[in-house]
């Protein structure tokens, strides 16, 4: 696979009266006048951020890959740099974080060898790390945790509807060989709760905290991770003066509904999960940072989500019809895939 980092366009086309989103899905490692000068023709008063990387303060362990690149100590300085640009001088407006920590997900997919989606069930798991819960003590019924795993279905099928199918996972899945072939899928998660901003549930979905951006140099040991003695990282601190800024970040109670709505938009029928979908991207141009295959395969899984949306069947086999902006839409996010599919030769 051949990693990308880079942005595209999603939703309406941007004019005058278009609301806007900053959706910021990877590590933005552009030189910072080059991000400066893209995310200036945007940014203004009205227009919304959203970050995709739990709010980690020092001392809480490695920031999000989001925030950090560990192995280019140049390019990682772009990011520190771009980030407190984009949250420090850019707006003060509150930033909605779209991402949930990874001991709070659901679960998560493995990719076969065999080209197959294996879906984990990490709530299960986690049950053996609860001192409340039986299991810790006894163990898995059987010795074994994976009795709530599933072959991915519906994920697989709706790959499959855009020529995403069993050999070209076996490709795919080595933009994940750093994680074991695993993924969490969160980038398509974190477009889920971005489809809450806006909308009556928004504050049953988020809650809102206050931090200040910080860089630290190095740091102390933390669990099995040492930071580099070199290397800086970023980090959000809890604060009480004017230099904060009010982060939106999804409450606990979110994730069961979230979960559930992926499970509807990736089904095969249109729903109204899926028709809030379409109508997010009717109201909102949405300026996305993503680095394909960088780290994972979720961003364009993700655009294929999207897309899925504007494609999917009805149950009654009546006619699936879309506006002429909801076409150009779809059309746009074709396109979006083509190129993924012709950079990576699938």
């Amino acid at each position: 696979m051949n990693p990308s980092y880079q942005w595209v366009n999603l939703g309406s086309e941007s004019s005058f009266n278009q609301q806007e989103i900053i959706d910021i899905m990877g590590a933005p490692i552009s030189s910072p006048e080059e991000f400066e000068e893209y995310i200036g023709r945007f940014i203004n008063g009205s227009k919304i951020i959203c970050l995709s990387g739990e709010l980690k303060r020092c001392g809480e362990g490695r920031p999000a890959s989001n925030y950090r690149l560990e192995h280019d100590e140049t390019l990682n300085e772009n990011v520190i740099k771009n980030y407190f640009h984009l949250c420090s001088n850019i707006t003060k407006k509150p930033i909605i974080v779209t991402t949930i920590p990874r001991e709070m997900r659901n679960y998560s997919w493995f990719l076969t060898e065999k080209g197959e989606i294996i879906r984990k069930d990490q709530v299960y798991r986690r049950r053996a790390n609860d001192p409340e819960d039986p299991i810790q003590y006894t163990g898995f019924p059987g010795g074994d945790e994976t009795i709530h795993d599933i072959v991915d279905e519906n994920f697989m099928n709706m790959l499959y509807k855009f020529g995403i199918d069993s050999d070209k996972l076996k490709i795919i899945r080595e933009s994940c060989k750093n994680s074991r072939y695993h993924s969490y899928m969160i980038d398509m998660i974190s477009f889920i709760y971005q489809t809450m901003i806006n909308t009556s549930k928004f504050h049953k979905i988020f809650q809102a905290e206050y931090k200040t951006i910080s860089c630290v140099l190095g740091g102390e040991k933390v669990n099995k991770w040492t930071p580099k003695e070199n290397m800086n990282y970023l980090y959000f601190e809890d604060c009480h003066d004017e230099y904060g800024c009010v982060y939106f970040v999804p409450r606990k109670e979110s994730i069961t509904e979230i979960y559930h709505l992926f499970d509807l938009i990736i089904n095969p029928y249109e729903n109204k999960a899926k028709e809030s979908v379409r109508l997010h991207l009717d109201k909102f141009s949405i300026h996305r940072w993503s680095d394909f295959d960088a780290n994972d395969t979720d961003d364009i899984f993700t655009i294929i989500m999207i897309l899925h949306c504007y494609s999917c069947d009805t149950i009654d086999n009546e006619q699936f019809s879309l506006t002429k902006k909801q076409y150009d839409i779809k059309k746009n996010l074709e396109s979006i895939i083509d190129s993924w599919k012709r950079r990576n030769s699938l």
